[in-house]
């Protein structure tokens, strides 16, 4: 994106156990660290847009960080261990709720899952929410993953003014 333009902010969805912070850790190290987010900055190879991938700390509720955290979002990241019934259970439920709060935002369900494990399976896509099946730890799947959503975020940026 050229210089200047407002970073896109990607807010990644999940329990505790889903592999939030490892798929932000595949994309950079956390450059910032809010109190209960941590804030990773990607560079995407494709577009040059600034991603800002933000992640909740474990030890903090997606409730207790209120309205801030998805304030402004460009595109929503739900992920959920492939190996969780609870959780993909809650997907449905997870989704309501945001795009009752913000609004459709492109957005992506990661199932997470280590190489070489089968994993449950959801009917994609789920309100219109492409479902991903990936490792959360592989830097190649991860990267292509998110290179595949900016142009998403970059035309809903632009025709919503979400900076």
């Amino acid at each position: 994106m050229p210089l200047g333009h407002p970073a896109l902010k990607i807010c990644v969805l999940g329990d505790g156990r889903s592999g939030r912070s490892a798929l932000a850790a595949a994309l950079a190290p956390a450059r910032t660290h809010h109190r209960g987010v941590r804030v990773t900055t990607w560079i995407d190879p494709n577009t040059g847009a600034e991603c800002e991938v933000w992640d909740q700390d474990g030890c903090c509720l997606l409730d207790s960080l209120g309205q801030s955290y998805l304030a402004s979002a460009d595109g929503f990241l739900v992920m959920v261990d492939a190996r969780d019934p609870e959780g993909l259970a809650a997907v449905p439920v997870l989704l309501d709720a945001v795009q009752d709060l913000h609004g459709a935002r492109p957005s992506r369900i990661v199932l997470n899952f280590l190489a070489g494990e089968t994993a449950e399976t959801l009917d994609p896509p789920i309100h219109g929410v492409p479902v991903v099946r990936l490792d959360a730890r592989c830097e190649r799947e991860v990267r292509a993953m998110v290179s595949e959503l900016v142009p998403e975020m970059i035309a809903f940026q632009r025709d919503h003014g979400t900076d």
